[in-house]
């Protein structure tokens, strides 16, 4: 009886052992998959962030006064140093003349 229980508990520990090995197995491969996706996602996290850099830059740079009067320039638009008024003549107070 002692010696079927010995060979019992033998043929238990030795099929416990072979589940968690395969247990083992499945977390190990899970944990490496999972490495690979947190590797790829920093990757695409840091081209991100440097396109955002670099994105940003260009936006200053195209939005600088320089920048800005150099394409209106380029097209046709420029300081105009006749100043036309689209609405009725200016008021007595602005017309440079003092009535008493």
């Amino acid at each position: 009886m002692n010696n079927q229980k010995t060979v019992s508990l033998k043929f238990f520990l030795i099929f416990l052992n072979i589940i968690l090995a395969g247990i083992q197995v499945i977390v190990l491969n899970r944990d490496s998959t999972t490495g690979v996706k947190l590797i790829t996602l920093m990757k695409n996290y840091d081209k991100a962030t440097h396109e955002n850099s670099r994105l940003s830059q260009n936006i200053a740079s195209e939005s600088s006064i320089a920048t800005i009067y150099l394409k209106a320039k380029e097209q046709g638009l420029g300081l105009s140093q006749k100043i036309m008024s689209l609405s009725s003549p200016l008021p007595v107070a602005f017309s440079g003349k003092l009535s008493m």
